[in-house]
């Protein structure tokens, strides 16, 4: 199944697009990864509302695969903002978690987005070009656990 939606960049779009978003990929993937899935498609909505400097008349695509036969969700947001720059989707990582929640004074106030985008997904993937911006982010259906009793 492949759906398609569009938004204007202003977050209090964000939360409809999310419902959608989840109730599609629950048809092929457990809670907890459709939770995931979910997570990531708002960092990266966000942040492109956030910091994609797109005018108010600028439209924001997101294009979901899922399909009940299938291993795994493919979700491309295509937008015409400004780009990611190139280092920094390639430096996210799992280091941007690496902070002592006791000291509250020196606790990030962001920067984590495309970290926790590349944690919540399998595969992560960007071009932009003269078309605009593509993020392609794939999570793949975790195998069911057997509990066959001995």
């Amino acid at each position: 199944m492949q759906l398609g939606w569009s938004i204007s960049p202003n977050l209090a779009e964000i939360p409809l697009m999310l419902d959608a978003v989840r109730e599609m990929v629950e048809t092929v993937l457990d809670l907890d990864d459709a939770g995931a899935v979910e997570l990531a498609v708002a960092e990266a909505l966000n942040n492109i509302v956030e910091h994609g400097q797109l005018l108010p008349t600028a439209v924001i695509y997101l294009d979901i695969v899922a399909d009940a036969t299938s291993d795994c969700v493919t979700i491309v947001i295509r937008d015409s903002g400004r780009p990611i720059p190139p280092t920094m989707l390639d430096n996210a990582s799992a280091s941007a978690f690496d902070f002592d929640p006791d000291d509250l004074i020196n606790l990030p106030e962001g920067g984590m987005g495309l970290s926790i985008i590349c944690a919540a997904m399998d595969e992560v993937a960007y071009e932009t070009g003269a078309g605009g911006n593509q993020l392609f982010l794939t999570k793949r259906r975790t195998p069911v656990k057997s509990t066959s009793q001995s």
